[in-house]
């Protein structure tokens, strides 16, 4: 209003409020919101026609309407060639406008950087959402497979990975399986001085699946936790996290899915929902 005042030679020449302002502005907000999606593409092809090499592809559901986005630049293709053998990704990351998962891809460079490696918006967390995320990621980056992912506990993600990736290893991330552990379990280290030194040791120290099997079957006997649901599921899915499953494998300096974590923290602080 004062801006419109100094234009017009004072607020007394106005022939409006601020609440005209206000809805007027709401009005061209509107109009935005319905063409956000359109600029967005718009945007991609232009970006296409100056660089070849960028890649994007929206998800056309049966009436025409696009529910999601998979896009990578040039520069990224070049260098999952050279670091694409260890990524990371996750869908936890969903603070945008419209409630859609956003899943980046991280990967780690030769000087220990986390580097990214593509973005898609997604409109669920299913099976088939999944697949077609990991197809696009195939084929942008000319069928080159990851040897090895790390994720979160996410059923769906495990099962697309398999179709997509069927030679690749796949990790959970040890950090939200441990952190979970601590909940459920928090009883009985409370309870018993010596169950977390112990639980430590066998997760951490041990170098082989064969000791890590023995030490975790003389705790669950020591400790009676053969009807602890928790426990047990932790051990019927211990060769998706427990560090020893994984020793002869290329996971450079990590086993857990923070850089995802970091690259979401940077995304927040500089991109608007």
């Amino acid at each position: 209003m004062g801006v419109l005042a100094d234009f017009h030679g004072g607020l007394g020449n106005l022939t409006f409020s601020s609440k005209d302002v206000s809805n007027m502005r709401t009005h061209l907000r509107g109009d935005l919101n319905f063409r956000d999606l359109d600029a967005t593409l718009e945007y991609f092809q232009k970006q296409q026609v100056e660089s070849p090499c960028f890649y994007y592809a929206p998800m056309i559901d049966a009436n025409n309407v696009v529910r999601g986005l998979f896009w990578v630049d040039g520069k990224t293709r070049e260098l999952y060639k050279t670091f694409g053998d260890c990524i990371f990704f996750d869908t936890t990351y969903c603070t945008n406008r419209y409630d859609m998962p956003f899943e980046p891809i991280v990967g780690i460079n030769n000087h220990l950087q986390s580097i990214l490696l593509r973005c898609a918006l997604l409109p669920d967390e299913t099976i088939e959402i999944f697949v077609w995320v990991l197809e696009r990621l195939k084929g942008a980056m000319g069928g080159h497979e990851p040897s090895n992912i790390i994720t979160g506990q996410d059923k769906a993600m495990k099962v697309a990975i398999a179709i997509v990736f069927p030679n690749a290893t796949h990790r959970c991330c040890q950090w939200h399986v441990l952190s979970k552990a601590n909940d459920k379990l928090a009883w009985l280290i409370s309870e018993e001085e010596d169950f977390a030194k112990e639980f430590d040791y066998c997760v951490n120290w041990t170098e082989t699946p064969e000791g890590f099997k023995m030490l975790w079957a003389r705790k669950e006997e020591k400790y009676h936790l053969q009807e602890n649901e928790f426990f047990e599921s932790m051990s019927a899915t211990r060769r998706m996290w427990a560090p020893p499953f994984f020793r002869r494998y290329f996971f450079p300096f990590t086993g857990t899915t923070g850089r995802l974590e970091s690259m979401n923290s940077l995304f927040k602080k500089v991109v608007h929902p």
